[in-house]
């Protein structure tokens, strides 16, 4: 494993498992003057990431307690400026009725708001991965429900997306996305 900043979260379980060990090693120091600055240092270097992050503070006029859950989903994917995309394919995605979404991230892989602002709007829906070509592609089921709809985000005139999915239905534009659309089931 390597160090970069966004695959820390990678590194979490490893920080978490050498947590009671670094503990035990500052409580048998017994020098108390010594243990409290190491609290304090530690204190003051999470301050920053808790209340002055760039993307969800808890304090100033873009705080949590300030904004809507559904607004924070996009408050770090904002050099894209595609929310309206995804408002509007969660929009049209609802309507159609469709219950088994396919979501094809190989261009964006920035499924996560379509899947949560979609869930809120229908529970019942349920995603799967479509037009996978990596590895992983072996992992997919025999038997998988065909979707009536899938979204693939950047996927604006990509024709070998639009030639795969187009069984499903015609492609709508939506920004520089492409959402397919068939029959619900």
């Amino acid at each position: 494993m390597k160090w970069q900043p966004f695959l820390a979260r990678l590194e979490l379980p490893l920080f978490i498992l050498a947590a009671p060990l670094a503990a035990y090693l500052l409580q048998s120091l017994r020098l108390a003057v010594l243990q409290v600055a190491v609290c304090l240092f530690l204190v003051s270097g999470a301050r920053p990431a808790v209340f002055e992050n760039w993307t969800r503070p808890l304090k100033g006029p873009n705080s949590l307690f300030a904004t809507a859950r559904n607004d924070n989903y996009f408050s770090d994917m904002v050099q894209w400026n595609n929310r309206a995309s995804y408002l509007e394919a969660v929009r049209r995605t609802a309507e159609s009725g469709c219950h088994t979404v396919g979501i094809d991230i190989s261009e964006n892989q920035l499924e996560y708001p379509f899947q949560a602002l979609l869930r809120q709007r229908d529970p019942a829906v349920r995603f799967m991965h479509t037009g996978v070509e990596n590895a992983s592609a072996r992992y997919a089921p025999p038997v998988a429900p065909r979707p009536c709809a899938v979204l693939c985000p950047d996927c604006i005139g990509n024709q070998k997306k639009i030639s795969l999915y187009r069984a499903i239905g015609p492609p709508v534009e939506i920004g520089r996305f492409l959402l397919f659309l068939g029959r619900a089931k």
